[in-house]
């Protein structure tokens, strides 16, 4: 009721509202759209003789992928290649003497620095590239004969990855050792190995550069090794490994502040059966369930927060590979299924059979923006897809 008080007093009018027509916002064509998830495949290179692609790791915001694209110069190059904000490739390019085959594999939560390794003579040799400064090579520690490089902190001022070490460069001799690598502001220093243990690796580090995680061997038996966490405070600490397994573990992401680690380790009754799990300092090394009627799992990034699992999952016989998303609320999830339920179409990704051979290798900072390599259509395609 609408009340009009006038010089001769004050009377009630029966409220204009229903003579007038309807708001709006409750007219059909006024609607608000639908929210929907969406799976887009990445562009391939202008002039590429085909549209094959992956995609690889993703920025904090979901803006920036890097992954590789076949490059328009030989049908048999893949190019190391970022795509921004627009689908459209970036090819990263070649440094003199040095040849980049779509190795750089990691990218800086804030998107502006690429990582990863390129063929230096018989050797491999770090490299980090942006945008603004190029490509260039990470100086390697005393006496190794290669490196690589696995991660990348904000900004660019830390890398972590591996060295390498042999006794003598021979082709039947190859690789004796390894030591995880961290270059601070280029300058290498290596992190060193678990007790007992002679080779590590570095897999991943946090935005802030403090922590590092990857593997060291141990001496517990043939191929040993266990997952670390690092930091410079506390130097290596080990993870541990699943109860009953085959002390096979490995650390493949950690969370921006350093207190959720993600890795897989082996299955109890099964030397070749990866399992997922995740560790915190309260809980230690927590198992994930599977996707239903699945053999084995690995994961391959993780959210800011820790909350956010991403990876690939595969039926016995390896006749599929589906990509998982878990969280804390759902559990494990097919990545596909999810994106369907929430209005994705998938159906170019499924052959003729209607399964579906895709891999999920990065996820952003909210655990929103997924990213990774499909089939598709007898090609493989770096796809990247957005959740609700």
């Amino acid at each position: 009721m609408i009340t009009i008080v006038t010089t001769h007093g004050a009377f009630a009018l029966a409220a204009a509202a229903a003579l007038l027509p309807a708001a709006h916002a409750q007219r059909p064509d006024f609607a608000p759209p639908i929210p929907r998830a969406t799976l887009r495949a990445l562009d391939a290179h202008p002039g590429a003789a085909d549209a094959n692609s992956g995609a690889l790791a993703v920025s904090a915001d979901g803006s920036h992928v890097l992954g590789w694209a076949n490059s328009p110069l030989s049908r048999a190059a893949r190019e190391a290649t970022y795509w921004r904000a627009s689908t459209h490739p970036t090819g990263v390019g070649t440094l003199p003497t040095l040849n980049v085959w779509g190795s750089l594999r990691a990218i800086s939560r804030d998107g502006l620095f690429l990582v990863g390794e390129t063929n230096a003579g018989e050797a491999m040799s770090a490299v980090i590239w942006s945008d603004s400064l190029g490509l260039s090579a990470l100086p390697a520690l005393p006496g190794s004969v290669g490196s690589t490089a696995a991660g990348v902190a904000s900004g660019g001022g830390t890398v972590v990855g591996t060295s390498d070490f042999r006794d003598e460069v021979t082709a039947s001799h190859p690789v004796l050792s390894r030591e995880a690598t961290r270059w601070e502001n280029g300058v290498a220093t290596g992190l060193g190995f678990l007790p007992g243990g002679a080779s590590s690796e570095a897999t991943d580090v946090s935005p802030d550069g403090r922590f590092v995680v990857g593997r060291s061997d141990v001496p517990m038996g043939f191929q040993s090794h266990e997952a670390f966490l690092w930091s410079a405070t506390g130097g290596m600490q080990s993870l541990g490994d699943l109860p009953g397994g085959y002390r096979r573990s490995l650390a493949v992401a950690v969370s921006d502040d350093g207190s959720v680690v993600a890795g897989w380790g082996m299955a109890t009754g099964h030397p070749f059966r990866t399992r997922v799990w995740r560790w915190t300092n309260q809980t230690g090394l927590v198992l994930i369930d599977l996707l239903t009627g699945d053999f084995g799992a690995e994961p391959t990034d993780m959210s800011g927060d820790g909350n956010v699992i991403v990876g690939w999952s595969t039926t016995p016989g390896g006749a599929e590979r589906r990509p998982f998303i878990w969280d804390p609320v759902h559990g494990t999830r097919d990545l596909m299924a999810v994106l369907e339920s929430q209005g994705a179409d998938i159906s170019p990704w499924r052959d003729s059979s209607g399964r579906v051979f895709m891999e999920a290798q990065g996820v952003s900072a909210d655990g929103k923006t997924v990213v990774g390599t499909g089939r598709r259509q007898n090609e493989f395609h770096g796809w990247v897809a957005t959740i609700l």
